[in-house]
């Protein structure tokens, strides 16, 4: 299930952070996991939503800018307490990159969640035609980045993604979404994401 933000600004000023929390927690009663794209920007509702959480993942690119504004946040985010759940998604990453991802850990003092490989043309491609990579491009680098983290969170084996789309099943509310919140009690009763099964084989 994908519950979209609102449409515009004026509707995004009447959903209250209160109201956001209760949303995650009606969530986390029906899902094992549930991602949030929060944005880069620190206000209240930010803040409700990493306080309901139990991982952070901050995506960066290794370019001089995006580091610099990307350490003002996680410094930030350390001071209300949020580092020990508060991991990097490192992504472009690229041998022919001169910043590496060493640089990277070592400039913004974060744990390494995983990296996703450079893969413009085919992302761009996936983003544009509204297909997830890990359906359109299943074998890709970047698919395949994506799942392995997503097997090592959840302990599940992946099955092929590309197989259960190809195959039109049906199911009552899709892949469910990579975590940052997520509820312990209920995990491995209901459906993992990207395919993920508890003890597919």
């Amino acid at each position: 299930m994908f519950l979209c933000g609102p449409r515009g600004p004026e509707i995004a000023e009447k959903i209250s952070p209160a109201q956001v929390s209760r949303v995650l927690m009606a969530l986390r009663g029906y899902y094992d996991y549930v991602l949030v794209d929060t944005g880069t920007t620190i206000d209240d509702t930010f803040i409700a939503i990493s306080e309901a959480v139990g991982d952070i993942f901050v995506c960066v690119r290794p370019d001089i800018a995006v580091l610099k504004h990307t350490k003002t946040l996680l410094s930030l985010m350390h001071s209300l307490g949020m580092a020990s759940k508060t991991s990097l998604i490192i992504s472009f990453v690229s041998p022919d990159t001169r910043i590496t991802t060493n640089d990277v850990v070592c400039v913004l003092k974060t744990n390494l969640a995983f990296e996703i490989p450079y893969d413009w043309a085919n992302c761009c491609s996936a983003s544009n035609n509204g297909v997830p990579i890990a359906l359109s491009a299943p074998k890709n680098p970047v698919s395949r980045s994506v799942v392995d983290h997503a097997v090592r969170i959840t302990g599940h084996v992946a099955e092929s993604v590309a197989g259960r789309h190809s195959k039109g099943r049906k199911n009552s509310g899709g892949p469910v979404p990579l975590t940052v919140a997520e509820t312990s009690q209920n995990r491995g009763k209901r459906r993992g994401f990207f395919g993920l099964k508890k003890g597919f084989k």
